[in-house]
């Protein structure tokens, strides 16, 4: 029942944000659901049920920064959904710098983020927060008049690296400079 209520509530919420793009109530509506959603859905899924496990049993083995936060959120004592909800907070802050760079219409996109890559981000927390940064450093990057290859690198080196390995890999969109 609860799962049919928020997914009901995110069916209208998506649908109202493609009809009205310009509304900024409905930007505002769509982030605070996403938190909710990323928060505080924490059960069903192999990949979740494994972060909860190592958060609570204090096995930290996976990348130096996200284990260190989650380090810092466990021996404070607080429950996994507050280290998640901070998780969220950043993956959104990052794809908030990054979408009003490039659209017009920010609710509208964030709509259709909400059908792809923003579901993935609940359950694969590490990936999600890599990617949205990887988002923000490559805009950072175009946006770049001069399109500067160091602050990209150290971006990538500094802040996705340390969450996921896999950041690294990103650094091939510097090709991009070519053309």
């Amino acid at each position: 029942m609860t799962a049919t209520l928020i997914m009901g509530f995110g069916i209208v919420l998506v649908i109202a944000s493609l009809v009205n793009r310009k509304n900024r109530l409905l930007t505002c509506f769509l982030y605070v659901f996403m938190w909710c959603v990323y928060t505080f859905c924490n059960s069903g899924n192999p990949d979740l049920e494994i972060y909860c496990w190592t958060y609570s049993s204090h096995i930290y083995v996976t990348s130096f920064g996200f284990d260190f936060l989650m380090r810092i959120f466990a021996n404070v004592g607080l429950p996994f959904c507050v280290f998640k909800g901070v998780c969220g907070l950043f993956t959104l802050y990052f794809y908030r710098l990054t979408l009003k760079k490039f659209f017009k219409y920010e609710n509208a996109i964030l709509a259709l983020c909400i059908l792809c890559p923003f579901i993935a981000s609940i359950a694969q927390i590490r990936n999600g927060m890599m990617a949205a940064y990887i988002l923000y450093a490559f805009s950072e990057f175009l946006f770049d008049e001069r399109h500067r290859i160091w602050p990209y690198i150290i971006r990538v080196f500094l802040i996705s690296f340390f969450i996921h390995p896999v950041g690294i890999v990103y650094l091939v969109l510097l090709l991009a400079r070519k053309n």
